[in-house]
């Protein structure tokens, strides 16, 4: 009988056991709920939600379409307009245009119309030295000589980081108009001496 009595006063050990370690589990996580109320208790008194930070995030990571990239260029102050290929805003430094038709890829162009007094010819050269002057911007001269376009082009694959670098775009393309402009005055500079050099009794620079 004694191996009985044994084999009962084990049983009885390991639910002693089992039920201790049970109470302990309970008791745990009877606190951390305990905490986790207290804690909400005071982001709610302080105004602070926590699923305010979700709504966020989702907001944030929402893909990129015509309509969210509308909402990015109105987060930063302006009124953006549809044409059905264009979302195009007016900024202080001028109207911009945006296609995001091929995301994630984002088109930007900032396009200017030319006066009869602008040298082609220079602003051609300096369009193709732009890569001198910037990394990303780049320039063209439109097919009929009466336009000039700078753009750029950037990865952009949600609402949020679209909402977030675009003025950095602006920023971006400005200064790509100002290099270009500086690289159009010192080539034209460069022409018209090069042009005062061939003209009859004029003379060679003296060079050492």
């Amino acid at each position: 009988m004694w191996w009985l009595l044994a084999i009962l006063l084990v049983v009885n050990v390991i639910q002693v056991i089992a039920i201790s370690r049970q109470d302990s589990r309970t008791a745990t996580l009877s606190a951390e709920n305990g905490l986790l109320k207290s804690r909400l208790a005071e982001f709610e008194q302080t105004g602070i939600r926590p699923w305010d930070r979700l709504d966020q995030w989702r907001d944030y990571n929402k893909s990129l379409n015509v309509e969210s990239a509308m909402d990015a260029v109105r987060y930063n102050g302006f009124s953006p307009d549809y044409d059905g290929a264009w979302i195009t805003f007016e900024t202080p430094g001028g109207r911009f245009f945006l296609d995001v038709s091929k995301a994630p890829v984002a088109h930007f162009v900032y396009p200017f119309s030319l006066g009869d007094d602008i040298d082609r010819a220079c602003l051609t050269e300096a369009c193709d030295r732009l890569h001198e002057r910037v990394i990303m911007g780049r320039a063209s001269v439109g097919e009929d000589g009466n336009e000039l376009v700078f753009f750029v082009d950037g990865i952009e694959r949600n609402y949020g980081h679209l909402r977030d670098s675009l003025q950095d775009y602006i920023y971006l393309l400005t200064e790509t108009r100002s290099r270009h402009w500086e690289l159009y005055q010192e080539i034209r500079a460069r022409r018209r001496d090069e042009q005062l050099a061939l003209l009859p009794g004029s003379k060679a620079p003296i060079t050492s």
